[in-house]
C-alpha cells in the first residue's frame, strides 16, 4: 500500500542478469513527459531530484527492497517521501556487460509512477 503513515510497499526487479548489481532509485518527476529518455541500454523514467534508495546483488536475476524484505527501511522511508504524500516515479539501474542496442554495460527496468496518500 503506498500510504505513508503504513507503508507495505516493496518495489521488486525481474529478468536481470543472474547476479547483476542493482541499485533502486526514485525520482521526483518522470522523464521524457512519462515516456522516458534513452539511459544505457534502456530508458530513465525517473527524473527531477533523483534519490538512491537502496542497493543489492540480484539472486536469480530477481530484486527486491522494502515491506518484507529483512532489515530494509520502507520505501517512503529510505525516499524522504513527506508524511503528506506526493508523486515519485521508481526504477531499477542494474549491470549488463552484454552487447544489446548500444555499447553501455548497464540497463534499468520499467519505471512505476506512484502517488503516496497521506
Amino acid at each position: 500500500v503506498a500510504v505513508v503513515s503504513g507503508d507495505t510497499l516493496t518495489l521488486s526487479g525481474d529478468g536481470l542478469p543472474s547476479t547483476a548489481a542493482a541499485l533502486f532509485f526514485q525520482g521526483d518527476a518522470s522523464a521524457g513527459l512519462g515516456q522516458g529518455v534513452v539511459f544505457g541500454d534502456g530508458l530513465r523514467c525517473a527524473s527531477g531530484t533523483i534519490l538512491r534508495i537502496g542497493t543489492r546483488s540480484a539472486v536469480g536475476g530477481s530484486v527486491a527492497f522494502g515491506a518484507g524484505i529483512p532489515g530494509d527501511p520502507s520505501v517512503s522511508a529510505a525516499g524522504l517521501v513527506p508524511a503528506s504524500g506526493g508523486a515519485r516515479t521508481y526504477q531499477v539501474w542494474y549491470r549488463n556487460a552484454a552487447d544489446f542496442c548500444t555499447s553501455a554495460t548497464f540497463n534499468t527496468t520499467n519505471g512505476v509512477a506512484i502517488v503516496w496518500g497521506a
